[in-house]
């Protein structure tokens, strides 16, 4: 799996990774962009370390706006 920290920005790391499954303790606070959908699974998988900001794949919204689940998921995370 690809993952690559690509620049920094006020002491924030971006780091480009394939699957937001890759996501770890070490992204704490960091810019995360990942070429994940942005669906209720990834969001358990983004959440689970407080992210500085994650950029997702809409996956084209879907039914029931299935493919941007994870912005409602992230936005109750407190801030990191």
């Amino acid at each position: 799996m690809n993952r690559e920290t690509v620049a920094t920005d006020s002491g924030r790391l971006v780091v480009l990774m394939d699957s937001i499954t890759a996501v770890g303790e070490e992204d704490a606070g960091q810019a995360v962009v990942a070429g994940s959908h942005g669906g209720v699974s990834s969001g358990e998988f983004a959440t689970r370390h407080p992210l500085g900001a994650c950029f997702l794949n809409d996956a084209g919204v879907g039914k029931d706006g299935a493919g941007i689940v994870a912005l409602g998921m992230l936005d109750a995370q407190p801030p990191a």
